[in-house]
Formats: C-alpha cells, structure tokens, sequence
C-alpha cells in the first residue's frame, strides 16, 4: 500500500473517530437527510452539522442535492474506500429508531409535503 492510500485510511478513521461525525455517518447509512433533520436528532447547532457535512463533502465521503432550500446529504457510494466505510456502518447499532423518532415528531422533510419528488 502506497503512502497516499495510507493517508486516506487514516482520514477515513479520524471521521469515524469523531462521534458526532460517526453518528452522521451511521444516519446517512439509513437514507437521505437534510440539514435540519440531522440538526434535530443530533441536537447540535445547524452551523456544528453543516461544518461536519461540509468537511465530509470535501473528503468524498457524502453527496449533496439540493431542494428548494433544503440540502439533502447521502454517502457517497462512489467514494473510493466506500465499501469499507459501509461495512464498518453495518457493524454498529442501527438509527432507524432515530429516523422514526424524527418523523413521529413531525419534523421529518418530505417534499411531498413542500411540492416536489424525491
């Protein structure tokens, strides 16, 4: 293994070793979520998640679509380590319950609801 792949393992573990960047990841792992989505199960600031979501756009691990006002993030399953990354994912607890939690409060987007597809 050369250098450089070396130094992408590295970075992929310094996100899955912040929790709040691993519960980010754990959620997108589920489905699709916007900013605000994750701002209400994370309970952080909108600034703390879009900070976090910008980083990991930058390193290639998410996507980004944006609807009307809402910036809606997923993994990016073209991400060159992405199937190490989604095999660490499904060895820890699932956030479907966080997910069902969301939309029982309401606060779950869904762009039916604000006019478009999804």
């Amino acid at each position: 293994m050369d250098n450089n792949h070396l130094l992408q393992y590295v970075t992929l573990f310094k996100y899955l070793g912040d929790s709040t960047r691993l519960n980010v990841l754990m959620l997108l792992k589920e489905e699709e979520l916007c900013v605000c989505e994750l701002q209400a199960i994370l309970t952080i600031s909108q600034p703390a998640v879009s900070q976090q979501l910008r980083k990991m756009k930058e390193e290639g691990l998410l996507l980004v679509r944006r609807h009307n006002q809402w910036l809606f993030y997923r993994l990016n399953e073209e991400y060159e380590h992405y199937e190490f990354l989604i095999n660490v994912l499904n060895q820890l607890p699932s956030q479907e319950d966080s997910i069902h939690t969301l939309r029982a409060s309401g606060l779950k987007v869904s762009c039916e609801r604000i006019g478009g597809e999804r």
